[in-house]
């Protein structure tokens, strides 16, 4: 088990401590909202190669681990950053795992059959310099013409939009590549969860322990307090599963911890839901406005606990799984 921060950080060995560090530095100086343009805090990251941070070095990337992708994806949730990150360090990782050169581009990924009339509806559609494109049968090809038809938003504002994808170019057929990629992604996107639950958490915590009623801090009332800690417990829950995911793929760079990232996002589901409700409670219905940061970070958990397919189609996963070996066989699985 990795050590954590005084902030609770989950994943964070020693290495990482400079990593979060350097995505709050980007933070402070990057807006959180989307306007005209993408914000400030992306061309950066792509200029540091975080973006493309677990991709070797001689295939154009950074050289790091699936656990410092995990560690950014948190820690830009938390330092209240909406960016594709999911989706590009995938699409970035699938490209180096196959022995393609990694640009610094902006990438969308689609996991799929394949595409009706070469539309197709992905988020940051409009900033997107190309797509991957991984088939059921692990043809991975590379969409290099992103054409917007229409535009979007999701719940948290972000850009979600509707594209005509051209310029398609079969790079490679590599077996295992779309359940790796699926569940990778289902890993990364449970992070950002938990960045945003944790900023939630922190701002509740901070809000009950200031604030007065009845000459009292309204922490000292007892159904406050268990609201903050059952807040507090399931983000212990999540931190361990997103961690033991992550250790499970830097394992298996096969494919064969997708039950982990099944369960990872079934309880990203559960604490995003919870969290989200118990943060404006404890709130009072306060802490709704841009200027305050609860509402933009309980809008990104409803927007990334339905991201890639939302917990219905990762709890079937998990029950498949259950259904075929037994019970005992996925928890041996997630533990082993």
């Amino acid at each position: 088990m990795s050590r954590r921060t005084a902030e609770g950080t989950a994943v964070l060995a020693e290495r990482h401590r400079d990593l979060a560090g350097l995505v709050q530095d980007i933070a402070k100086d990057s807006p959180s909202a989307f306007g005209q343009e993408p914000p400030a805090a992306w061309p950066r990251l792509v200029e540091l190669g975080l973006t493309a941070i677990s991709v070797a070095e001689d295939a154009g990337g950074s050289g790091g681990t699936f656990l410092d992708e995990v560690v950014l994806c948190e820690q830009a949730a938390l330092r209240g950053l909406d960016l594709p990150l999911p989706t590009n360090l995938v699409a970035s990782w699938v490209l180096g795992h196959g022995d393609q050169a990694v640009t610094p581009v902006t990438r969308g990924l689609i996991v799929d059959d394949g595409f009706d009339d070469g539309r197709l509806v992905v988020p940051w559609g409009r900033w997107l310099d190309e797509v991957v494109l991984i088939a059921a049968d692990g043809t991975v090809s590379v969409a290099r013409e992103v054409n917007v038809v229409t535009t979007g938003e999701d719940l948290a504002g972000g850009p979600v939009d509707t594209v005509a994808l051209g310029g398609v170019v079969e790079v490679g057929r590599w077996a295992g590549q779309r359940t790796t990629a699926r569940a990778r992604a289902g890993i990364l996107w449970s992070a950002q969860v938990l960045g945003a639950a944790r900023g939630v958490h922190a701002l509740a915590r901070a809000h009950v322990m200031t604030r007065e009623q009845f000459g009292k801090p309204l922490v000292r009332i007892p159904a406050v307090a268990a609201s903050v800690a059952h807040m507090r417990t399931g983000l212990i829950q999540l931190e361990s599963v997103v961690e033991r995911a992550a250790l499970l793929a830097e394992r298996d760079a096969a494919g064969g911890f997708l039950e982990a990232a099944a369960i990872c996002r079934t309880i990203a589901d559960e604490v995003a839901t919870d969290v989200a409700a118990r943060g404006h409670q404890l709130h009072g219905a306060m802490g709704i406005t841009e200027e305050y940061g609860l509402g933009a970070y309980t809008r990104r958990l409803w927007s990334w606990r339905d991201a890639d397919g939302g917990a219905r189609r990762w709890s079937e996963l998990v029950g498949r799984a259950a259904r075929e070996g037994g019970e005992s066989a996925v928890w041996d699985a997630f533990t082993a």
